[in-house]
């Protein structure tokens, strides 16, 4: 469980989140935990009726739940608001892990040439290079790189060891977690019988992150061979997830982990890629397509629905054939036994 920095009523959080109090107000918050840590003292939240036998088993604390889940027992005090996950993020987020540190460390190392905004944290030993900018607010973690040229916006948070190399543009309130690299070159070869092998063709576009991205933790978004690969507004994107050449993601993505995606892949908004998934190089995502883990597709989908499997297929045709590969042993039992008895040999013809 988190600690609170000071204890809150539960009158103050129905004042903060807005939400109709059912309970005791002057019920203490110091805690932030799990439903099944749901105690004296212990902030929580649900929505969903399944977990209302849990809430029934605790004894105290406070939750957030959707107003037709709100009881009135074993002492629990109910807030009720219409999305009580969202009204428990906020009170969260005052505790979600942040960059260390305040202004600028002595042992950063900073171009003359680069613009650092006075309001900005830069961390021990972070590099900033000559015509580099860093906007209002952003903090830099220690050990970070941040190339030449490159363009960081305001309020973001750039966690250690993040690299983000040459001349790209990271928007404002962006968040890019340790280990993560960013505009690195894409991988672009072609063979030639004239040079006697495989020739690399120089990346010299650039990376575009829009407003409000995630980029969890040893991802890569690699540089455009020309022009630039764009992350779209709100898109998230998990760890472990490799974003090629000249992709287009469009706004509000999820990209769970281990991700791969070719280069020139264009995407709509608001796809979601359960882990693993894959995509081919040059292929078209409609907007609002949800790909399950693990699937893989080469080629285009072009209606924004669920689909799973290799080559992915809507859902609810995956599970049916499924189901229909599970009955193909009987299937072939009987196809035996009805050959047996109609006289019928393995080649086909009747004995």
């Amino acid at each position: 469980m988190v600690e609170l920095l000071e204890p809150l009523s539960a009158q103050e959080l129905s004042r903060i989140s807005g939400a109709l109090l059912t309970g005791n107000p002057d019920a203490k918050v110091s805690k932030l935990g799990a439903l099944d840590e749901l105690s004296a003292g212990v902030l929580s939240f649900f929505s969903d009726l399944s977990m209302t036998n849990r809430v029934k088993a605790a004894a105290g604390g406070v939750v957030f739940c959707e107003p037709h889940l709100v009881r009135e027992q074993n002492g629990v005090t109910f807030l009720a608001v219409a999305e009580p996950k969202l009204a428990f993020a906020k009170v969260a987020a005052q505790y979600a892990i942040r960059v260390a540190g305040a202004g600028i460390s002595d042992q950063a190392i900073i171009s003359p040439d680069a613009k650092v905004d006075p309001s900005a944290v830069v961390g021990p030993f972070a590099v900033i290079e000559a015509g580099a900018v860093i906007g209002k607010n952003t903090k830099i973690g220690a050990y970070t790189y941040v190339g030449a040229n490159t363009v960081v916006g305001e309020n973001c948070e750039i966690f250690p060891r993040v690299t983000l190399l040459e001349s790209i543009h990271v928007g404002n309130r962006v968040k890019i977690y340790p280990g993560s690299v960013i505009g690195s070159s894409g991988f672009g070869y072609f063979p030639s019988r004239s040079a006697g092998g495989l020739v690399e063709l120089p990346q010299i576009g650039t990376v575009v992150i829009e407003d409000d991205v995630r980029i969890g933790a040893n991802s890569a978004v690699d540089r455009a061979t020309l022009g630039q690969t764009t992350v779209g507004r709100g898109t998230k994107i998990d760890n472990l997830v490799q974003v090629g050449h000249n992709v287009q993601l469009g706004r509000s993505n999820i990209l769970c982990g281990c991700v791969g995606i070719g280069g020139s892949a264009k995407f709509g908004d608001g796809v979601v890629l359960g882990g693993g998934a894959m995509i081919g190089d040059g292929v078209d995502i409609a907007g609002g397509t949800q790909l399950g883990m693990s699937a893989c597709s080469t080629a285009d989908i072009t209606e924004g629905k669920a689909y799973t499997g290799t080559p992915p297929v809507p859902v609810k045709e995956f599970f049916r054939n499924h189901l229909n590969v599970r009955k193909l042993g009987d299937v072939i039992k009987r196809l035996a036994r009805l050959e047996k008895h109609l006289g019928v040999s393995e080649e086909g013809s009747a004995t």
